[in-house]
């Protein structure tokens, strides 16, 4: 649910910790980072994406999640639309419909857990709760 749309929306902390990304059916391009929840709706991305699986490239990247989905377009490549229906493992496509997305979760992330949504009220630490623009 989620995806498409009218099912239960995935919590942003729940998504916090190290992840692995790339591209289907051919992997030229893959990537670990790891997903920080800016807000409710919001995700920061750090980490090294590697072309052709040997030159790696260092980034740093905002995704903001189109309403009522799990789907979370790149803010500066709306194609590039990674979707976390699952806080383990995730298919979609990109929006152009030309490439699959496969994303794992490697290790969960320290102080998210899904407890006290960033921005909605749950609690946290002060800086936390602080939003990132």
């Amino acid at each position: 649910g989620g995806g498409g749309g009218g099912g239960e929306l995935t919590r942003t902390n729940s998504t916090e910790g190290c992840w692995i990304a790339t591209l289907l059916p051919i992997p030229y391009i893959w990537a670990i980072y790891y997903n920080t929840p800016v807000s409710p709706d919001r995700l920061r991305g750090n980490g090294i994406a590697f072309l052709l699986c040997c030159i790696p490239c260092p980034f740093q990247e905002h995704r903001t999640r189109i309403p009522g989905t799990n789907r979370f377009p790149h803010e500066g490549d709306g194609d590039n639309v990674l979707t976390y229906d699952n806080p383990c493992l995730n298919c979609g496509v990109t929006n152009d419909q030309k490439s699959g997305l496969l994303t794992c979760r490697i290790c969960i992330g320290c102080g998210g857990g899904g407890q006290g949504e960033i921005g909605g009220g749950g609690g946290g630490a002060p800086q936390d709760q602080q939003m990132e623009r």
